[in-house]
């Protein structure tokens, strides 16, 4: 934690898909089994939710991640996993869809924090849509700690261009938005 720095320069350096497991794993990953509230066992995570609903999905862009082909990916926290989606961001792009895209020019992968409301409001109605931007947080906060120890770079984004990166990834902005994001890179060089 006292390690910890936003920083707009993210090294330039390629990211490793163990760099990239390590740090989603500490944001949103699998921590191993806890009792749900009608007694059966449900996996708990590195981000704590409410109610256990964990609305919150991330969407993997990687930028200098060359064991990783130019597609977007879906982090699967139960395999600690990534699954590529039908789209793509071309890092070219990336200036119509962030406020401050000259702060991912050296990232290894810019990480998309997406929200399906639907899972939370099944049990907290309205007040479901706070709890996944109080989560959002979490999740980042932990990917910032993560990177950190792991002498990665990283700095939550909260500058980004809804609408176009929604349309992007093939989210509808309704009942599933882009609602924080993160890049993380490391220092030129060998990982």
């Amino acid at each position: 934690m006292q390690r910890r720095r936003s920083t707009s320069e993210l090294g330039g350096g390629e990211l490793t898909l163990a760099d990239l497991a390590l740090v989603l794993a500490g944001a949103a990953g699998c921590t191993g089994q806890v009792g749900g509230p009608d007694g059966a066992l449900m996996s708990g995570r590195a981000a704590p939710s409410g109610g256990g609903l964990y609305p919150l999905d991330l969407i993997v862009v990687p930028l200098r991640c060359p064991a990783l082909e130019s597609v977007a990916y879906r982090y699967d926290p139960e395999r600690n996993a990534l699954e590529p989606l039908p789209v793509g961001i071309d890092p070219d792009a990336l200036d119509d869809l962030l406020f401050q895209p000259e702060i991912v020019a050296t990232a290894g992968a810019l990480v998309v924090v997406v929200a399906t409301f639907a899972r939370t409001r099944i049990k907290y109605g309205l007040r479901g849509y706070r709890f996944a931007l109080l989560e959002a947080g979490h999740i980042v906060h932990g990917a910032l700690l993560v990177a950190s120890a792991a002498d990665l770079r990283a700095v939550p984004l909260g500058g980004l261009v809804e609408r176009p990166l929604e349309r992007r990834l093939g989210l509808d902005g309704v009942r599933e938005a882009a609602v924080y994001a993160f890049a993380v890179g490391r220092a030129g060089g060998a990982p």
